[in-house]
């Protein structure tokens, strides 16, 4: 299909991320676009878009959403509960769990029955994953999509996220490798900046308070990018011949004392009052894990395969949202 023409699905359209992918792929040309919700009639999406229902653990796709996915050449998964500012009880967890891999199952199980029909079209499936896959690393250990997985709940579960996506070489075999792991891309996403939510909405009330500042000691990086680069970077990885994980991230991570700081001064307010560890662990739990730890990852694939980033500095960034 020409450039523009083919039809997408995309899970998770509501969201922060998908709504600026959804607009993403209308300017682009893209005409027959299909999102997936709980709850169609409550949806807020742009027009022309066409919001299905489904329940992600139901053990098939409806007939409505089969279609969708049948006529399709990319299918975006980007479904998943909240993992910052939420308390990690045993019950959060597995809706962590359960909203990541349930979802994940079910679309790789309905492209992999369409698969072994006549006329199958060709798929892309762009399955969300988070930069949380290596766990807490220090400024002097960058990562790329080569290193090694962390050891905590946040990267075990971004290991069963992905294996969720990937096709066993039995299943591709049953459908003649019409699907298999080459056209899966895996995409570990950064903290994405925006001025319309995301992590800015839980930042930018303290810090316009006077209150804001770096969490603990500052040290730990964040791996950010800006959502309308992020939007970009998921068509590039449908478009482009890569496959398992893909860094979504800018190439100039920071400190999250960086942060703070470069956001106090795009404000005028002070960002030197630290946020105490131990507040966080008292009002979050484990959930305060993702605050207080971080990674300073590396896109190295977008940049092998000439992706280009529309905003690689925070600075400039902050100035471009603003």
């Amino acid at each position: 299909m020409a450039e523009g023409k083919e039809a997408v699905v995309v899970s998770g359209g509501t969201g922060f991320i998908g709504q600026a992918l959804i607009r993403t792929l209308q300017e682009r040309g893209h005409r027959e676009i299909y999102t997936f919700s709980r709850q169609p009639s409550r949806a807020t999406l742009p027009p022309g878009v066409d919001c299905l229902a489904w329940s992600p653990g139901a053990s098939e796709l409806s007939a409505q959403a089969q279609n969708a996915l049948r006529k399709s050449s990319w299918i975006f998964n980007l479904a998943g509960a909240p993992v910052v500012g939420q308390r990690w009880t045993p019950q959060y967890r597995e809706e962590l769990r359960a909203s990541r891999l349930d979802p994940t199952n079910l679309l790789r199980k309905a492209i992999l029955a369409l698969a072994q029909e006549e006329g199958f079209i060709k798929k892309r499936f762009v399955s969300m994953s988070g930069i949380g896959f290596y766990g807490d690393r220090p400024k002097d250990d960058p990562v790329s999509e080569t290193s090694e997985v962390g050891r905590d709940f946040l990267a075990e579960l971004c290991v069963d996220w992905e294996s969720a996506s990937q096709p066993t070489l039995q299943e591709s075999a049953e459908c003649e490798e019409r699907f298999s792991s080459a056209d899966v891309v895996n995409t570990r996403m950064g903290i994405v900046l925006d001025k319309d939510g995301g992590a800015l909405a839980k930042i930018l009330p303290p810090l316009r308070a006077f209150l804001g500042g770096p969490i603990g000691t500052g040290q730990q990086g964040v791996s950010w990018i800006a959502r309308e680069d992020a939007a970009k970077a998921l068509i590039h990885c449908a478009e482009s011949h890569l496959q398992g994980p893909v860094n979504i991230c800018s190439p100039q991570p920071v400190s999250n004392r960086e942060l703070m700081t470069t956001l106090g001064r795009h404000f005028h307010r002070p960002s030197r009052l630290p946020v105490p560890p131990l507040a966080l662990k008292a009002l979050f739990g484990e959930g305060a894990t993702p605050l207080l730890t971080g990674q300073f990852a590396k896109p190295t694939k977008l940049l092998s395969d000439g992706f280009e980033f529309h905003h690689p500095d925070l600075k400039g960034t902050i100035q471009a949202i603003f």
